[in-house]
């Protein structure tokens, strides 16, 4: 018998495209042919289509990686660094400043490099990340006794506090 949660899982589609190409697949797939062909055939129809449709997009790829391995190979072969070209998630300042002058990139590059420890990210950083020595449930309750902790500590100083008026309530009514 399947666990109660597995029936709502659906089927996943075997022929999963790029989220443009899948429009061609099913305007031009999908809703002219799947419905009447026999499914190897219709299968083989969409692997030769998605094929042709793919390939352009795969030669460009393939060509701009050969350029890059080939620029890459010829730097190690002088001693140089792979790739000398800082790209903007790489920088710590945000956008580099362009030589077209963009304003917002010369900002961001003027400011200098930024401070995390400063600007309190690191601090996020590390409240925000689990704790993964330890289970969750165990920070939990390691949390709950703190603040156990902390309303027993209030409940005394209340009480004290309680005590504390009532003795000079009697002192007062004895002191009369």
């Amino acid at each position: 018998m399947k666990a109660p949660s597995t029936r709502y899982n659906s089927k996943t589609d075997a022929l999963i495209h790029s989220p443009a190409l899948n429009l061609i697949e099913i305007f031009f797939l999908v809703l002219p042919f799947e419905w009447w062909m026999p499914k190897h055939r219709y299968e083989r129809l969409n692997h030769y289509v998605m094929g042709v449709i793919y390939s352009p997009l795969l030669l460009v790829t393939a060509f701009i990686e050969t350029r890059q391995a080939e620029l890459i190979t010829r730097n190690r072969k002088r001693g140089e660094a792979d790739d000398d070209t800082t790209e903007e998630w790489e920088s710590p300042f945000g956008l580099e400043s362009q030589p077209d002058g963009d304003t917002a990139a010369n900002a961001n590059a003027t400011n200098g490099p930024v401070d995390f420890e400063n600007e309190g990210w690191a601090q996020r950083c590390r409240d925000t990340t689990p704790n993964i020595e330890t289970e969750a449930v165990v920070v939990e309750i390691n949390n709950l006794k703190t603040q156990l902790e902390e309303v027993k500590e209030l409940v005394k100083r209340m009480v004290r506090e309680r005590d504390d008026k009532e003795d000079g309530a009697e002192e007062d009514k004895g002191g009369e």
